[in-house]
């Protein structure tokens, strides 16, 4: 009881970007939980074709989304949140849905007027093309309030309200697919329909025309702002996507519809380290723009480290047990997919390490570097997997898309020291040495492992030592978590 107690003491005199950083990671993890539950359950319903072509479906929504949004609440919007004052975000909001509402009309018209020729392309029926267009229209209200919310660290009405959309959406689609029809249509529908329901709440609620004709003259200036800011974003987004999903695409069309389904399952049970990731992501952004913007750059350079460290061990952790994980959620079809998890979850580790540099580059608007860095990595991504789908099959792309994220790193690093030395010189935010170290002996550690993979014993011995480890140290560690968000 008494133990019970100082954990709440110390809870409640935690700074509230870590109170934030807690709560977000447990709603991600209880994200990730609803939705590695719901795997298995939708892999028996749907046939391996079935399901393939849902990945399919989901990596075409992801990349037009990006499209007819500007992907601008992950740039233009979180970065208009710190440049204008209070008092100007509802404008700002509105002039950001208005302006996503408009190319988002426009792109799907087109796809609308020309969906004969794009339809082999595109693999999508009409009537889901209709609901991916509400779908998207009505995102970028929900998605500016939750970030709103973040960057005040007021995390409960988004938890709660995440939560909600997630677990309605898994229990619509299974009734749905249950009732109606044991197909990829049918599931993929159910799901939009039920977001755009509850979104569509919020658009309604952001549509307020008197702010945006009442002052055109700021509402051109934030339109202005956003576009300029955003427009390489889009590339850098869309790339993003390229690493994330054009591997499966290519399977698809290269190898076969169950095997995209296989590294499907692969990728979205390596990518449950990303809850980790994300979860910093959304509590480390505003506070290193705040750090930025008060001039402590020593707390950047102290924390990354330390943060990088972290994110490393959670990954060593969770490739440690991936076969089992494999064997226990999913059916003898798709367990070959395991030699998939150890490359995928380590590009978890470089994903969160170029995302510190490119915040940087975000906070000093200079997004074009973000643009060079991602037509390169993604051009390379597909081009390898061209090349070696056919010699190795699906199984390389986990590890095309690890040495491509890899790159992401070392340009991203590059470009931050150079808008640095521009805009900060004489300043150093991270030490490179320390980052190639702990980056080598982390990719070591995962190709050791997956070299030891059939060895339970060994794998369940090394996974026992860290577990002691962090026993020991705990104490330690949890006031250096602590102190990274102070």
């Amino acid at each position: 009881m008494q133990k019970i107690k100082k954990v709440l003491s110390i809870y409640q005199n935690s700074p509230a970007s870590l109170k934030a950083g807690i709560w977000f990671t447990f709603c991600n993890l209880l994200l990730k939980g609803i939705s590695l539950i719901s795997l298995p359950l939708f892999t028996r319903m749907l046939s391996t074709g079935e399901y393939g072509m849902l990945t399919l479906y989901a990596s075409t929504q992801q990349i037009l989304v990006i499209i007819a949004t500007w992907d601008l609440g992950y740039g233009a919007f979180q970065k208009g949140l710190f440049k204008y004052k209070e008092e100007e975000i509802g404008h700002l909001n509105v002039s950001t849905v208005l302006f996503c509402n408009i190319v988002t009309v426009i792109v799907f018209g087109i796809m609308f007027l020309c969906y004969d020729l794009i339809s082999r392309w595109l693999l999508f029926p009409k009537r889901l093309l209709f609901l991916l267009m509400l779908f998207t229209i009505f995102q970028p209200a929900y998605r500016n309030w939750t970030l709103q919310k973040q960057k005040n660290y007021q995390y409960k009405p988004v938890v709660v309200t995440t939560l909600l959309i997630s677990v309605g959406n898994v229990l619509g689609a299974y009734l749905a697919v249950r009732w109606v029809g044991r197909t990829a249509d049918v599931k993929y529908g159910a799901e939009l329909l039920l977001f755009c329901v509850v979104t569509g709440i919020f658009w309604v609620g952001s549509l307020h025309f008197r702010q945006v004709w009442g002052n055109v003259k700021r509402t051109r200036e934030h339109i202005k702002f956003i576009a300029g800011f955003q427009a390489p974003c889009v590339l850098h987004s869309l790339s993003l996507l390229v690493l994330g999903q054009a591997d499966r695409l290519m399977i698809g069309h290269m190898v076969g519809k169950s095997q995209a389904a296989f590294y499907g399952i692969a990728y979205n049970l390596a990518s449950a380290i990303a809850i980790f990731q994300s979860s910093l992501e959304v509590v480390m952004v505003p506070w290193r723009y705040r750090k930025l913007e008060g001039g402590y750059y020593d707390k950047i350079s102290r924390n990354s480290n330390t943060l990088l460290f972290f994110v490393g061990c959670f990954i060593c952790l969770f490739i440690l047990v991936a076969p089992e994980a494999m064997m226990l959620l999913f059916t003898e079809d798709y367990q070959e997919a395991v030699f998939s998890i150890p490359p995928i979850a380590l590009s978890v580790y470089f994903i969160f390490l170029y995302s510190i540099f490119t915040s940087i580059e975000t906070y000093f608007e200079k997004t074009k570097y973000i643009m060079y860095v991602s037509l390169v990595c993604s051009a390379l991504n597909i081009v390898l997997n061209y090349l070696l789908i056919d010699l190795f099959g699906y199984v390389v792309c986990g590890y095309t898309t690890l040495l491509s994220y890899v790159c992401f790193a070392v340009g991203h690093y590059y470009f931050m020291r150079k808008v640095c030395n521009e805009k900060i010189p004489g300043v150093r935010l991270f030490c490179g040495k320390k980052i190639v170290m702990l980056s080598v002996a982390f990719t070591i550690f995962t190709f050791v492992v997956t070299a030891i993979y059939p060895h339970v014993f060994l794998r369940y011995l090394i996974l026992l030592l860290l577990c002691a480890a962090a026993v020991i140290f705990r104490n330690k560690i949890m006031e250096s978590i602590k102190n990274e968000l102070k």
